[in-house]
């Protein structure tokens, strides 16, 4: 069994060059698994080595203006500064805690019930102002450095596969909690790409499915597909519901196997597919109709963009003007997944 501290080489690189594809030059970064409560998953950043300062904003300055090009460089020095002590390890590791405090325990990690769910997904003006007094400040603060997701990457360096879903669930859920009504354009037009560039880096590096914590705990590995669910784009709505196939696969997999042949598994890193398979095959009926309701969700998403091309629930508060055919779909009780 590898040791509960150690990544596969092949992930540990992956990770790697994700983070130093936002630099000009790479360095290896101290990588662990992430623990819930673990004051191994907090830290300072000091003991993490710094790369060099060279992500630039992704606004350009007007040409043959260098007082503006240097005022906009000086701008963005000074932002991505502040940033820097926002999106710290300690602050990536309250994002997990905060998200997941309700659950009673691990267990719940593997199979989420709906209890949890319907924190996440109605947790009401409560829960929605718990969401802004501890987690807007940070995202104004990303909002105005300006930086695309490379250079918000850059910034933060996720160190091990938890920092990932922590950016995630910062980039993806918590605006959803913290800017609603005619405020939600923000959301669409600033925190979905960046959510969706942070998601396709860390699918391309292989943190969801690979990262052992991650992909036997269902609770942390879903969040990681909800950023292209909520792309209005055809090809990441087609990853999205494939990527939700491969969980569903999973999760029939435990269901089929042997214990013999689930303690045979060689990359069973801290026990996490173990448990997945003792609390996969406890409750069987839960864990397939967890891995089926969200690959429907995904796949009634996917079909109003291959309809639409975009979702017409969002034409109000991004100004657009609805078409004849979103009007009546709008007013035929069409899903507006709560107008997220």
């Amino acid at each position: 069994m590898a040791s509960p501290r150690t990544l596969s080489r092949s992930l540990r690189l992956s990770i790697e060059n994700a983070v130093a594809s936002s630099r000009t030059r790479g360095v290896v970064v101290p990588l662990g698994f992430c623990y819930r409560h673990s004051a191994q998953a907090g830290g300072t950043r000091a003991a993490t080595p710094r790369f060099a300062s060279t992500v630039k904003r992704k606004v350009a300055s007007p040409p043959g203006s260098s007082s503006s090009s240097s005022s906009s460089s000086s701008s963005s020095s000074s932002s991505m500064a502040a940033l820097d002590k926002v999106l710290t390890p300690d602050f990536l590791k309250s994002v997990r805690d905060f998200w997941y405090e309700h659950l009673p325990g691990d267990d719940d990690l593997v199979v989420p019930g709906q209890t949890a769910h319907k924190r996440w997904y109605a947790g009401g003006a409560e829960f929605d102002k718990a969401c802004v007094v501890q987690f807007e400040p940070a995202l104004e603060a990303i909002r105005a450095s300006g930086l695309d997701g490379t250079g918000l990457l850059g910034v933060a360096r996720p160190a091990e596969p938890c920092d990932w879903l922590s950016l995630v669930l910062l980039l993806d859920q918590m605006p959803r909690n913290c800017y609603r009504g005619p405020a939600s354009r923000v959301v669409f037009d600033v925190f979905d790409p960046l959510a969706l560039a942070v998601a396709r880096a860390a699918v391309a590096a292989g943190v969801p499915h690979e990262a052992p914590e991650i992909r036997w705990q269902l609770a942390f590995r879903a969040w990681f597909y909800l950023p292209f669910e909520h792309a209005e784009d055809a090809a990441m709505q087609d990853e999205c519901r494939r990527q939700y196939e491969g969980l569903a696969r999973d999760v029939e997999t435990l269901l089929q196997e042997e214990e013999e042949e689930e303690e045979q598994q060689g990359d069973d890193a801290d026990g996490y597919r173990r448990r997945a398979w003792q609390v996969v095959r406890g409750n069987p009926e839960a864990a397939r109709a967890l891995a089926r309701t969200q690959l429907e969700f995904a796949k009634r998403h996917e079909d109003i963009i291959k309809r639409f091309g975009r979702y017409p629930h969002r034409n109000g508060p991004l100004g657009r003007e609805s078409t004849a055919e979103e009007r009546a779909f709008l007013d035929g009780g069409g899903d507006t997944f709560q107008s997220n």
